[in-house]
């Protein structure tokens, strides 16, 4: 099981919260999943997108965070003041995780040549440079 730490914030909301970050934002048909009022929230703080989730919670996206951390203490009857959460240093709210953080939100593997799709799609292939490999052309034409 994860856990979210609140500290600093107030003595009613301060305490540790278990969670499941990887049911929450990773898998749509967990129990644990984000109602739409709660992805909203995540959207309004945060500005991320349904299908870019995992993404910026790995990314560290402070917002997103921030607004898992308002989810997960509204879940154990806990208000966490958004504007109390901005004014706080960013330790004031610590997801930490039962298993590896990437196994738990079901992070796609990637094979050798293949880059990870950043909006939930398929992956593509890249050069040794980095770079999207070129698709073959739609009318068979070459350059």
């Amino acid at each position: 099981m994860d856990t979210l730490t609140v500290e600093g914030i107030g003595k009613r909301a301060d305490g540790v919260y278990e969670c499941d970050i990887g049911g929450m934002i990773g898998d749509v048909s967990s129990a644990e999943a984000l109602t739409n009022d709660e992805a909203h929230l995540v959207k309004r703080m945060s500005g991320v997108r349904g299908n870019e989730l995992i993404e910026a919670f790995l990314a560290g996206d402070t917002d997103m965070r921030m607004a898992l951390a308002i989810i997960v203490a509204a879940r154990h009857g806990k208000v966490l003041d958004e504007r109390a959460l901005r004014k706080a240093t960013i330790g004031a709210t610590m997801f930490a995780f039962g298993a590896d953080v990437e196994d738990a939100v079901d992070v796609p593997p990637t094979t050798e040549g293949e880059t990870p799709s950043t909006d939930g799609g398929q992956r593509s292939s890249s050069n040794s440079a980095g770079l999207p490999a070129t698709d073959p052309s739609p009318t068979g034409a070459h350059d």
